[in-house]
């Protein structure tokens, strides 16, 4: 008992200097913060004093690699709850996308050649990308350490790189759709006519950077946003990417809350399995306007006529099951509506 009593004292004992020690780095570092004008400020702050200001890590070093880590991050978390719930456990079901029967879901191997082409976007192109794109925004006076503002100029930076990133993205993606681009270029991610999670970076290196990081990039640069609004944008345009690839349409997701603005997961699997119009990104703005989306109009509401038409005969919708395997029928969106 005395020995166990020693014991648990000498452990106490050195816990608690452990404690103080770390206590009083902890406190060195808010002073040190503090002193910099630096405290009550996002991680990124914190993170760019330790790395850059005391460790010595060059600025444009600390660019490249938190863009790189907080893209990874994104994809692996948003993928990864995709792959794990609802592709292999199965979960979700009734928010699955009704697709048609020639767009088969992608085969082991095309999975695995998908990780490979996304892991060389994300760790090769993307930290290219930075490196390069690192002097324009130093030109242009960004602040790598300066917090994200949570007022109304967050959400101004927030409505500017919705509207350059939409806008952007359907006229570069439409242009891939041209017979030159597509054929070199596009045709890489049209492979997935039943596309999944991480499916949306399986793209042409040249693509992921004219068509997806240039779009991304614009209206932060536009409006002079500071590099932690950057970080928060890239992890969104990446989460709303992913989900539009899903397969899913969930009621819950922030990128289904307005179906009448919004572009959505279904609009997008639509143009992966006929590869026909639907070119946004976020918004159906410009599918709209250019009339890009009447092919997806029209499957949705044929699509709309038959599930009431089974609905309404319960007999038909038995034999249809029986003979096809699904409750629901596909039409071609190019069939004539009466």
């Amino acid at each position: 008992f005395v020995r166990l009593a020693r014991l648990a004292l000498t452990f106490r004992w050195k816990l608690s200097i452990s404690l103080t020690h770390a206590t009083l780095t902890t406190h060195a570092l808010i002073d040190s913060c503090e002193s910099n004008a630096l405290w009550r400020r996002l991680g990124t702050s914190v993170m760019y004093h330790l790395l850059v200001q005391q460790w010595g890590l060059s600025e444009r070093t600390w660019f490249v690699c938190s863009l790189v880590a907080v893209s990874t991050a994104t994809v692996v978390v948003v993928a990864g709850l995709l792959e794990v719930f609802c592709y292999r456990l199965g979960w979700f079901s009734s928010s699955k996308i009704i697709r048609p029967p020639h767009a088969r879901p992608p085969s082991p191997h095309k999975q695995r050649r998908c990780l490979a082409v996304a892991s060389l976007n994300l760790f090769v192109t993307t930290p290219l990308f930075a490196w390069l794109l690192y002097d324009f925004l130093e030109w242009r006076g960004v602040d790598f350490h300066a917090p994200s503002p949570l007022n109304l100029r967050f959400l101004f930076y927030v409505a500017v790189s919705l509207i350059c990133e939409d806008t952007l993205f359907y006229w570069i993606h439409r242009t891939f759709h041209t017979s030159l681009f597509y054929k070199h270029v596009h045709k890489l991610h049209h492979e997935f006519q039943s596309p999944i999670g991480i499916g949306a970076i399986y793209v042409h290196p040249v693509e992921f950077l004219f068509g997806f990081a240039l779009p991304l990039m614009a209206g932060p640069i536009l409006c002079n946003a500071p590099f932690s609004f950057i970080l928060i944008w890239t992890a969104l345009r990446h989460w709303e990417n992913i989900d539009a690839h899903s397969g899913y349409k969930f009621s819950w997701s922030p990128w289904h809350l307005l179906d009448s603005i919004q572009g959505g997961a279904e609009r997008h699997d639509f143009h992966h399995s006929m590869a026909l119009g639907s070119f946004g990104s976020f918004t159906k703005f410009w599918d709209s306007v250019c009339g890009t989306d009447i092919a997806y109009k029209r499957w949705k509401a044929k699509l709309a006529q038959q599930t009431a038409s089974l609905n309404d005969s319960p007999r038909r919708m038995v034999s249809t099951h029986s003979r096809k395997g699904s409750g629901a029928v596909f039409t071609s969106p190019n069939t004539h509506l009466s």
